[in-house]
């Protein structure tokens, strides 16, 4: 208990760490010219034209991911601003804010266009090499802002996930003990679980599951288990709605079969998931599960010579709610 207490521990010490962070800022650079003052950036405010004969250098987006800290508008403002000059622009087109909400998170989001306004020099634009014509590489440059708003954006993970699911499990073994053997019935399985996920995929939580079922003339049967995970969970690139996930846990587990026995044990944890995005925040999934406690044998139960635990597990199908933010 002290060993799963220390990695539940460890866990929440590197969320705080990783998860408080500045937004991210996403950027798709078109052209460059030389660096200017952020001071010096123009804004245009959402649903009002760009400058006359201003030119695009590029698409930024600042978004929250999950637990940053330091976004309320005035700050992501200034690392739109700060960016865009970066790049030699001098006018920043907000082109959508999204505010604080319960959907939205707590912090201020914005994507908007990096503008070039006034004369233009042609000999300072950095272009690739391979391409030799102006003309022909900006318009193959702006034909990317449809990929930069719905593959770079919208492929963001968010950064935590609330998950609560419900459904059938399922225990082939049978029980074999001096008074007699006894076969489980198919139960309920209950989870909750929450999981911070990184930038490259890569995603650590705890999980809590319950399954309630009964062994036919024995009795009810508990099996409880609580184990911290390690896990991949990304978007489908092609269809940022769709999200999976892999996990897997070691923690610990305690079964309780009413008026026979008892004992507490190892858990084990395996799961694959897919979610479904209602909005920006709300999911909708199924998973397919697998948690298991290996336990020291009681006296009242036989088993194979070979197997000196006693092990009781689970096959799990179920779906549920997750929110993400």
């Amino acid at each position: 208990m002290k060993r799963v207490f220390f990695i539940v521990a460890a866990g929440a010490i590197l969320f705080t760490m990783s998860g408080c962070t500045n937004p991210e800022v996403i950027t798709d650079q078109l052209l460059t010219y030389p660096a200017r003052s952020a001071d010096s950036v123009t804004v245009v405010e959402p649903g009002m034209p760009a400058p006359k004969g201003a030119i695009t250098l590029g698409r930024v987006a600042v978004v929250d991911r999950g637990t940053s800290v330091h976004c309320k508008y005035d700050q992501v403002l200034a690392l739109a601003k700060k960016e865009t000059a970066r790049i030699g622009g001098n006018v920043l087109q907000i082109v959508e804010h999204r505010r604080p909400s319960l959907w939205n998170g707590t912090c201020h989001q914005m994507m908007g266009n990096m503008l070039l306004d006034g004369k233009i020099d042609t000999d300072s634009i950095a272009m690739g090499s391979y391409m030799d014509d102006f003309q022909n590489y900006l318009e193959s440059a702006l034909a990317n802002e449809e990929r930069f708003y719905k593959h770079e954006v919208a492929r963001q993970t968010p950064a935590n996930r609330l998950r609560l699911s419900g459904g059938v499990a399922l225990n082939p073994d049978k029980l074999k003990t001096i008074g007699g053997n006894y076969r489980q019935h198919v139960g309920l399985q209950l989870l909750a679980s929450y999981a911070h996920i990184m930038k490259n995929g890569l995603s650590f939580g705890l999980t809590y599951m319950r399954t309630m079922a009964e062994y036919r003339g024995l009795g009810d049967y508990r099996l409880d288990c609580l184990t911290p995970t390690l896990g991949l969970a990304r978007r489908f690139a092609n269809h940022p709605r769709w999200l999976y996930d892999i996990n897997v846990g070691f923690g610990y587990a305690h079964y309780d079969i009413k008026d026979f026995h008892h004992r507490g044990g190892l858990g084990v944890f395996l799961s694959g998931g897919l979610d479904y995005l209602l909005s920006s925040r709300l999911a909708v999934g199924a998973e397919l599960d697998i948690n298991a406690g290996v336990f020291k044998k009681p006296d009242e139960v036989i088993l194979d010579e070979r197997v000196k635990d006693l092990g009781l597990g689970n096959f799990c199908l179920m779906t549920g709610l997750r929110y993400y933010f």
